[in-house]
């Protein structure tokens, strides 16, 4: 159960990622230095049988790599000793 928990979390995460709207607040509006990210389009390739992303996904290499990595991460477990990739 804490698996499809970690593994929707992550779903959702790479899914409900979109371009991020810059909100100036009043104690921003002299001082906004907002860094620009550089995103990298990334073509997901998936088999017929996995559901259609909806249209406003953005993937980018950035966030599938952040993916990979809490994919192989030990710590998210119950007890720190086991990656999603040890049983998937």
């Amino acid at each position: 159960m804490k698996r499809f928990f970690i593994l929707s979390i992550i779903f959702i995460s790479i899914i409900g990622c979109k371009k991020d709207e810059e909100v100036v607040t009043p104690l921003d509006c002299e001082t906004s230095t907002k860094p620009e990210h550089k995103r990298t389009e990334f073509t997901l390739v998936a088999p017929k049988y996995f559901p259609p992303f909806p249209e406003n996904t953005v993937l980018t290499k950035e966030i599938v790599n952040l993916g990979r990595h809490l994919f192989y991460e030990k710590k998210l477990s119950g007890d720190g000793s086991l990656a999603c990739a040890g049983c998937h």
